[in-house]
C-alpha cells in the first residue's frame, strides 16, 4: 500500500488552489449521499415483518372476536407468535405492511373488541330489563299487582 500523495499547495496566499478545491469538491460530492441524508429527509427504518404479521393477526382476531367472542380462546399469545413467524416471510415477499397507517389499525384493533364486549353487556342488560317487564306484565294480567306476594297475608 502506497501512502497518499501530499495535497497540492497553493502558490498564492490570496487565491485558493484550484486543484485543492477540485479535490475537495470531488470528496464532498462522492461522500455526501452515502454518509449523511439530506436535510429534512425522512429516516427510513427497516420493516420488522414479524411485528407486522403480529399486528395483522391481532387485528384480525380482535375483529372476529367482536362477533364471535369464543375465538379469543383460539388466538392465544402462543398462537399469535406462531402465526407471526409463519406469515412474516409472506408479507415480506409481497411487501404487504400496514405502513404509515399502523397506528390507526392498532388503535382500531384495540378498540373493536372493547366495543364488542360493551355491546354484549348492553344487550344482556336490555334482555334483563325486558324479562323483568314481561314478568311484571304477567303478574298484572293475572290480577295481582306487580311485586305482590302470592301468599295471602294474615292480619
Amino acid at each position: 500500500m502506497q501512502p497518499a500523495p501530499p495535497p497540492p499547495r497553493s502558490t498564492s496566499s490570496d487565491a485558493p488552489d484550484p486543484g485543492l478545491l477540485e479535490q475537495a469538491r470531488s470528496i464532498d460530492s462522492s461522500a455526501a449521499p452515502a454518509e449523511r441524508p439530506a436535510a429534512g429527509a425522512a429516516i427510513v427504518r427497516p420493516i420488522d415483518w414479524t411485528a407486522e404479521a403480529r399486528s395483522l393477526w391481532s387485528l384480525t382476531s380482535g375483529a372476529i372476536a367482536v362477533r364471535f367472542p369464543s375465538v379469543k380462546q383460539v388466538y392465544t399469545a402462543e398462537v399469535l407468535d406462531r402465526l407471526s413467524i409463519a406469515w412474516a416471510p409472506v408479507l415480506e415477499r409481497h411487501n404487504l405492511h400496514l405502513g404509515r397507517f399502523t397506528i390507526y389499525f392498532v388503535a382500531a384493533g384495540a378498540t373493536l373488541p372493547i366495543i364488542g364486549e360493551s355491546a354484549d353487556a348492553i344487550r344482556a342488560e336490555l334482555a334483563a330489563e325486558q324479562a323483568a317487564k314481561k314478568a311484571a306484565a304477567a303478574e298484572a294480567s293475572a290480577g295481582r299487582p306487580a311485586g305482590a306476594s302470592t301468599e295471602a297475608s294474615t292480619v
